[in-house]
C-alpha cells in the first residue's frame, strides 16, 4: 500500500510494508501543540456492492458509490472511466447535521499496483446540513487491470459539535470493470 494524503496543498507519499504499518505516523486533527490522539477506533470492513448505483448521467462507464456514511458525515464517490486502466473519482463531502464539521481530513492508501493522484481538498469546513460544499477529485491508474482490482482504504477524521470523530474503512470491492 501506498499512503497519500493531500490537504492544504500538501501531497505526501510513504511507501509501506502492509496495512499495519500504513497509518502509524499520522495524527488526524492535531496541530502543533495538540494533544490529539494517535489511535484508531477499529477497522470497518465495507461491502461496496450493496451501495453503488450505477449513474446514467455522465454516460455509461459511470458509477456512484457512498463510500461512507456514519449519519453526521457521507462521503459520495462519483466513478468515470477514462481509458482502460484509469478511473477518476469526484468525493463529495455531505454535512448531514445540524453542526458545523471542522478539522476534515481524508487520506486514502493503495495497492502497489494502483497509481493515486489526490488533489487538494476544497475545504476542511463543511457548513451544518449541505451537500456538496466540499470536494476532492482523485485518480487512479490501475497497471493490472482485468487481473486486480481497486482496493482503497480510506481514514477519515473530523470535529462536530465538539468532538472528534475519526474512522478507517477499506473499500474492497469497485466493480471488476474500474
Amino acid at each position: 500500500f501506498f499512503f497519500f494524503q493531500a490537504e492544504d496543498g500538501i501531497r505526501d507519499a510513504q511507501e509501506s510494508r502492509g496495512l499495519g504499518d500504513v497509518y502509524k505516523r499520522q495524527v488526524f486533527g492535531s496541530q502543533p501543540g495538540s494533544n490529539a490522539s494517535s489511535s484508531m477506533t477499529g477497522s470497518l470492513q465495507k461491502n461496496v456492492s450493496d451501495t453503488s448505483i450505477p449513474s446514467t448521467s455522465t454516460g455509461p462507464q459511470s458509477l456512484t458509490i457512498k463510500a461512507f456514511d456514519d449519519g453526521k458525515l457521507e462521503i459520495v464517490f462519483s466513478c468515470s472511466k477514462k481509458g482502460e486502466d484509469t478511473t477518476t473519482i469526484q468525493a463529495q463531502f455531505n454535512n448531514k447535521s445540524p453542526f458545523q464539521i471542522t478539522n476534515l481530513s481524508f487520506s486514502a492508501a493503495v495497492l502497489k499496483h494502483l497509481k493515486l493522484t489526490m488533489s487538494t481538498i476544497s475545504s476542511t469546513i463543511i457548513p451544518p446540513n449541505t451537500i456538496g460544499q466540499c470536494t476532492q477529485s482523485m485518480k487512479l491508474v490501475n497497471s493490472m487491470q482485468g487481473k486486480k482490482g481497486i482496493v482503497m482504504k480510506l481514514k477519515i477524521a473530523y470535529q462536530a459539535n465538539n468532538q472528534q470523530h475519526q474512522q478507517e474503512l477499506t473499500i474492497n470491492e469497485f466493480p471488476t470493470t474500474y
